[in-house]
């Protein structure tokens, strides 16, 4: 299973900008939706979708460092629906506001 994890890394990598689904995960690991979370879960130490999102923001967080790009095309680039969804993630995640972070890095 550890090559199969190291597969769907690597697809998460590739296309984490747009919308992957469990379905989509699961089926580049050749396993069904449960045993593939599961065992993903036991490797990685997170479920398939909480490590796609964590994936994202950690794109998000580089772009705001370094970039200044506006925070509603950051969360379209890296794979947010809406911006709203992304802000709330990125506080949730991180503590603060994706613009709080990026004037925090500024300063």
């Amino acid at each position: 299973m550890a090559v199969r994890v190291d597969n769907i890394i690597a697809y998460i990598e590739k296309n984490y900008a747009t919308d992957i689904s469990l379905e989509d995960m699961a089926a580049v690991a050749c396993s069904s939706k449960y045993h593939f979370c599961r065992n993903f879960k036991k490797i990685t130490g997170y479920g398939p979708y909480e490590y796609l999102v964590k994936y994202r923001i950690n794109k998000a967080k580089s772009l705001l460092k370094e970039t200044d790009i506006s925070v509603g095309e950051i969360a379209e680039y890296v794979g947010f629906g809406s911006t709203s969804n992304f802000i709330q993630t990125f506080k949730k995640l991180e503590g603060l506001t994706p613009l709080k972070y990026r004037n925090y890095w500024k300063e």
